[in-house]
């Protein structure tokens, strides 16, 4: 009787302290292989690509990303929710711009929005994400031009601390691929 009397008792204590199994929560932090699809949406045009990521989730609330650089990340439960400050999204997308040679010429002059979360369930994470920028050119007569891409991820861990990696490789990024399309479809005004 004294062997089922103290898992019992200690059942009826965890109860009350509110904690139970539905209350622990897999942790984000990590190394995260992502896969996902994203359309741009451009001067009135759409296109879709796949993508492959790698999400880097801190112990101190920060993350990075290939594409974003960096942010802060806040889990509540199985909820993440990502935030990049405006100056860091402008700064990747300009830089962009710079490895094309129109540094300067034409650049990304504000953030419309950002929106980017995801949930985690049974070791995968998966979400969405939403970002509006403005662009300009003002040598050709473009000023805030709206750029806006809206996409959908999943992906699984691939290691349970996140570590330092090489981000220099960006040709076959996402938002490469869109900075490019924006200075062939500004400078083919000429």
């Amino acid at each position: 009787m004294k062997n089922k009397l103290i898992p019992s008792v200690l059942l009826c204590w965890l109860s009350l302290q509110g904690i139970n199994a539905a209350n622990v929560f897999e942790s984000v932090e990590g190394e995260w292989s992502i896969l996902g699809k994203e359309t741009v949406k451009f001067k009135g045009q759409k296109q879709s690509t796949y993508f492959s990521d790698l999400f880097s989730f801190y112990h101190d609330g920060s993350f990075t990303t290939s594409e974003l650089g960096s942010g802060v990340c806040t889990q509540t439960g199985s909820k993440v929710t990502m935030s990049v400050a405006d100056q860091e999204l402008l700064d990747v997308i300009n830089g962009y711009f710079d490895s094309l040679g129109y540094g300067g010429i034409i650049y990304a002059d504000s953030v419309q929005s950002l929106k980017f979360s995801g949930k985690l369930k049974k070791g995968v994470l998966s979400g969405t994400f939403k970002w509006g920028f403005t662009v300009s050119a003002p040598a050709y007569g473009v000023y805030n031009l709206k750029a806006s891409i809206l996409g959908k991820y999943s992906g699984t861990r691939i290691s349970g601390s996140a570590s330092s990696r090489d981000s220099s490789e960006v040709a076959g990024r996402p938002l490469y691929g869109l900075t490019k399309e924006i200075v062939v479809s500004i400078t083919a005004r000429e």
